[in-house]
């Protein structure tokens, strides 16, 4: 009965490492967006500095640019009928000085867990979860520089898991209306599989270009741009655009070219409101089967 429990933890965990990505890198979902925000936008978020409360999970150097002193917020993403993720977090600054936290747990669709015989005797439904934190400090009025540290984990089985310490570190510069950012994301350890071997975690050079403008007084465009280059070769690049109509209603999309790397491409539409200190983001993602 073990080594029929041990095949159906490994298919597990095969599962969880290749579903999302041709080079097989440990836990894929550490490079995903999950904020309605982001997501409008195709991912493109290394510089937006009107939402800052995932910071901890994406850029912590933004915060030194935040348009908001404290920012919180928190959502629900469903990625396709079998992966559902809620996400939290936040963001606050202390003069040149930026904290912020944040928390993921997702799960994904359970799998029948069989005797030897092939009977199924019960069943499992996997997890990942990720906690973070950051830290930034803004050395000039143009120039900040943050770094996150944090934990994320996969339970694959009620017997199996496994995770790895992470960690960002960024630097971001804006002039005017004019926003770049460059760094590294998901440094961290090898991650040791069931059977032995080891994954690397999805670690890429992260760069980040955007461009805001007002006209007509109460209309404002910001255009972003993130290129992230994966150790393991592969290339991916997200474009989006964020239009704003009197700081209320605010319209999104973008696209999202996945190459040989943890996320697939996609395109993206989203809206959202804002009313006083509440605001309300919704995301569509377009994406292949």
């Amino acid at each position: 009965m073990a080594m029929k429990y041990t095949k159906s933890y490994l298919a597990a965990a095969l599962l969880m490492l290749i579903s999302m990505t041709a080079g097989a890198q440990a836990l894929p979902f550490v490079a995903a967006e999950y904020n309605a925000t982001s997501l409008g936008k195709a991912g493109a978020d290394l510089v937006d500095t009107e939402n800052t409360a995932f910071a901890a999970l994406s850029n912590a150097a933004v915060i030194g640019f935040a348009e908001y002193k404290a920012d919180v917020e928190a959502g629900l993403t469903s990625w396709g009928p079998s992966s559902t993720v809620a996400a939290a977090g936040g963001s606050f600054v202390l003069g040149k000085i930026g904290v912020a936290a944040g928390l993921l747990q997702g799960t994904h669709s359970a799998y029948d867990i069989t005797d030897e015989g092939g009977s199924v005797i019960g069943s499992f439904k996997p997890t990942d979860t990720q906690i973070s934190a950051g830290v930034s400090y803004k050395v000039l009025p143009i120039l900040s520089v943050g770094a996150n540290v944090g934990y994320a984990t996969s339970k694959l089985s009620d017997k199996y898991s496994y995770g790895a310490v992470k960690a960002d570190v960024m630097a971001m510069a804006k002039i005017g209306g004019l926003k770049a950012a460059f760094g590294l994301k998901d440094l961290g350890t090898a991650v040791t599989s069931a059977s032995g071997a080891k994954f690397a975690l999805p670690t890429h050079v992260a760069l980040g270009a955007g461009y805001g403008m007002t006209f007509a007084e109460k209309h404002d465009v910001d255009a972003l741009l993130d290129v992230d280059y994966y150790f393991n070769g592969g290339v991916a690049v997200a474009a989006g655009v964020e239009y704003c109509m009197d700081n209320f209603v605010f319209v999104r999309g973008g696209y999202r070219y996945g190459g040989n790397s943890p996320i697939p491409s996609f395109a993206s539409l989203g809206a959202g409101v804002k009313f006083k200190e509440f605001k309300v983001n919704f995301a569509y993602v377009l994406g292949s089967e």
